[in-house]
């Protein structure tokens, strides 16, 4: 048998002196050593665990181990037992989810401040206690390039198994590089949503041919259609309505098929400033989801701001529009790549959002992360279940790597 290089125990231990130490109710029906009924006050409770704490702790310096002590908080009665983290021979640490509120606060800044002065923090669990976070990530999507798929071996890298992943088609990409990106995402176990952007779609035979390669080569059932970003169209259509009234997916079997939401508007598609245009296919788009057999969403472009994006889907349902809804959000990047995809991508009033974040210096050099408006929009689901943003969608603008660290993390 190989000998392990890691040591299997320890001659440096952290112990958490107790302010507090008592029966937990919030942990004592899970946990049977406990005793709910107890003669003595919790004054003399907490004095003769103080006792023994110190006795074991004189005891383990006698023998030789260093003792590193840290006092507890009236507010944690499990403090002592300081099962939220682990550390690691190679100076790594990570940080436990804990079930009940009152272990969850043992976490203490200043412990993890000590804790990260030794070792680096490789994982943190602590998201998963958020249940409403956890929730409303569940079953999300990431959209990818052929050039960004090209260099991932392996997507269960980052992503479970199963994940939607749209295929951006960047104007001047041929077929062939979409379709073998939509290959490989089906062969390693996902399920590939490939963007048909009308305008660079000459005609009915190029779409029928584009549809077959997907289906045939790649086994994919799933489609985005979208106008695209193509300042003129190259043939006969011009917008994802022309797609969908060529009845080709629909003769194809494509199961889901998804079109674009634009929260904030669209000046390509309104030049005067309007939803009016948006508004109507979308509507237009509705009706369709009525006669069709596949299953029809809303994927929308990415946005900052929570308010925005409430009060445009709450105005959607008003107006009779019941497709459910895939929020874009952007994955953790540099604030100047945001910004620039922004600009690119007509993001309108939550971009104001990013440049107040840019005139903050301790920010500016942060790499931005989604956590509040994601936060926002779960607590907002969570108090509204009939609210029809179903799924997230991430824009990997900083990389998919990234999200994925994200979502471990957040």
């Amino acid at each position: 048998m190989k000998e392990s290089n890691i040591n299997q125990s320890s001659n440096h231990i952290l112990m958490i002196e107790p302010v507090a130490f008592q029966c937990n109710p919030q942990t004592a029906e899970t946990n049977a050593y406990q005793e709910k009924e107890n003669l003595q006050s919790p004054e003399i409770i907490a004095e003769n665990a103080l006792k023994e704490f110190n006795k074991f702790k004189d005891t383990l310096t006698n023998v030789g181990i260093k003792i590193t002590s840290l006092q507890g908080s009236s507010d944690c009665p499990d403090h002592i037992f300081p099962n939220w983290f682990i550390t690691f021979q190679d100076k790594t640490m990570q940080l436990f989810s804990m079930m009940a509120p009152n272990r969850r606060i043992e976490r203490k800044p200043k412990m993890i401040d000590h804790l990260s002065k030794t070792y680096e923090l490789t994982k943190d669990y602590s998201y998963l206690e958020n249940e409403n976070i956890v929730k409303f990530l569940d079953d999300f999507s990431v959209e990818v390039t052929p050039n960004a798929a090209n260099k991932i071996e392996n997507f269960s890298d980052y992503l479970p198994l199963g994940t939607l992943i749209y295929i951006a088609h960047i104007e001047g990409t041929p077929i062939e590089d979409t379709v073998r990106t939509a290959k490989k995402i089906t062969d390693q176990g996902f399920k590939a949503m490939p963007h048909f952007p009308a305008r660079i779609i000459k005609d009915k035979e190029m779409l029928a041919d584009w549809i077959s390669q997907y289906k045939n080569e790649a086994g994919v059932e799933n489609a985005l259609l979208i106008a695209g970003g193509a300042n003129k169209p190259y043939g006969e259509y011009d917008s994802s309505i022309q797609l969908i009234e060529s009845e080709l997916f629909d003769q194809a079997g494509f199961k889901n098929l998804h079109v674009a939401g634009h929260p904030e508007g669209n000046k390509d598609i309104d030049p005067d400033g309007t939803t009016s245009n948006v508004d109507n296919a979308l509507s237009w788009k509705n009706e369709f989801s009525k006669r069709t057999d596949a299953s029809i969403a809303i994927t929308t472009q990415f946005c900052f701001d929570s308010n925005s994006v409430i009060d445009w889907a709450n105005n959607i349902k008003k107006s009779g529009i019941d497709i459910p809804v895939n929020i874009g959000i952007a994955g953790p990047a540099k604030l100047q790549t945001l910004l620039r995809y922004s600009i690119e991508c007509g993001v309108g009033a939550s971009i104001k959002i990013l440049q107040k974040r840019a005139k903050d210096i301790t920010k500016l050099l942060l790499p931005y992360k989604p956590t509040q408006i994601i936060s926002e929009l779960a607590d907002h689901k969570a108090s509204n279940p009939d609210f029809n943003i179903e799924k997230v969608h991430f824009y990997p603008l900083g990389g998919l790597k990234q999200v994925s660290q994200f979502i471990k993390e957040i």
